[in-house]
Formats: C-alpha cells, sequence, structure tokens
C-alpha cells in the first residue's frame, strides 16, 4: 500500500516519539501537526493500522499508553526526573526545581539516577554545552577522570574529578578556566554524568 504524504508524515513523527520513550497520544499528534480537532488524526491513524504500520501501545499491566509502529518495543526505555540545572561555569547556586522529564536507555545506567540542564560552558570541552541534560548515576565515589556532579560550600556544579599528591581537584573542561582546589570536607559528591541528550537546532 502506498501511503500520502500527510499519512507518511504522521508516522515517522509517531516513531521519532517513540525513539525518545514517548510513543504519543492523539492529542500530541493534534498539538504537532496543528489540527483543530482530534478527527483528522483519528481518520489518519484507522488508515495506517489498516495497513499493518500502527498499534496502540500498552504497558506491562495492558494500560493504553499511546500509539506505536507495529511491533515496537519500549522495554528498554526508563523516564528520568529532570530536577533542576546545573552550573558549567562559575559555581552558582542550582536550587532543584522540576523541569520536566525525559527518556532514556535504561542500560545507560546502574540502580538510581537523575537528569540535570547544563548552564554555562566550562566543559565544553568535554562536549558539554549550554542547555544539554545530563544524566547522572547517583552515588558518592569517583574516579580520576570522572565527570561529576559535586555540592561544594552549599552550591552545585558539573567538573571533572582530579586527585593529585592527595589533593581533590574540580577541573573545568575550558582551556580559560583554572582547576578548583578542594578542601577535605568541602565536596559532597552527588552523582557521575554517564550520558547526555542534546536537541538539535
Amino acid at each position: 500500500m502506498g501511503l500520502t504524504e500527510p499519512q507518511r508524515e504522521m508516522l515517522a513523527f509517531i516513531k521519532e516519539s517513540c525513539g525518545e520513550g514517548h510513543p504519543p497520544t492523539y492529542r500530541d499528534i493534534q498539538e504537532h501537526f496543528g489540527f483543530k480537532s482530534v478527527n483528522a488524526v483519528q481518520d489518519t491513524v484507522r488508515r495506517l493500522m489498516a495497513a499493518g504500520l500502527l498499534e496502540q501501545g500498552k504497558t506491562r499491566t495492558g494500560a493504553r499508553r499511546g500509539l506505536m509502529p507495529k511491533g515496537y518495543d519500549l522495554g528498554t526505555s526508563k523516564r528520568l526526573s529532570v530536577v533542576g540545572s546545573i552550573a558549567a561555569g562559575a559555581l552558582t547556586e542550582s536550587p532543584q526545581t522540576d523541569l520536566g522529564s525525559t527518556f532514556i536507555d535504561a542500560s545507560w545506567v546502574k540502580g538510581s539516577s537523575f537528569a540535570l540542564r547544563v548552564k554555562g560552558n566550562s566543559m565544553i570541552d568535554a562536549g558539554i554545552y549550554e542547555d544539554d541534560i545530563l544524566i547522572v548515576q547517583r552515588g558518592s565515589d569517583a574516579r580520576n577522570g570522572d565527570i561529576i556532579v559535586a555540592l561544594w560550600e552549599g552550591e552545585t556544579t558539573v567538573k571533572r574529578y582530579e586527585k593529585r599528591g592527595g589533593k581533590v581537584f574540580l577541573v573545568p573542561a575550558n582551556a580559560s578556566m583554572k582547576p578548583i582546589a578542594v578542601e577535605r570536607g568541602q565536596l559532597s559528591i552527588q552523582g557521575k554524568v554517564v550520558g547526555l541528550q542534546r536537541k538539535m537546532g
């Protein structure tokens, strides 16, 4: 069966949304394409289902979960709360506010984890830019070279962890910035950065 251009566009949007861990609802599709009502969505969805290209997603408990390409498996996806912003520049106070959520592959992390949005440019040489979403595995341990989320004198930051001659440094990945020497007892490691997400364009 040949698809019309609107059908191809809708199917592509549904695939993209599922790839991000969020099977879209009829309302999501309506808002994305700017339809005045869900009727236009329902008609196209019925045709895609009849063609065997689309199905109603379900959770393991059988609850409805949005639309998915036929046979699509979201079993490896994990939802993380984006709990606040973190400085990747001069150390600044970063309250843990709710900034929504994101989906990742569950294999990225082990155990408890969270996500943070980056502010600043101190980690650009490590490929971390402002507004990136960092995926952080909770824990207080770090090895030399790990990129960590740290609490330092009541403020949070993301830096590379280094230990030299018994001293600990928070090291920016930006040639124009200097490492921060940390005294014993000043630093609380909140977790290790294990991945990031970036919106292109």
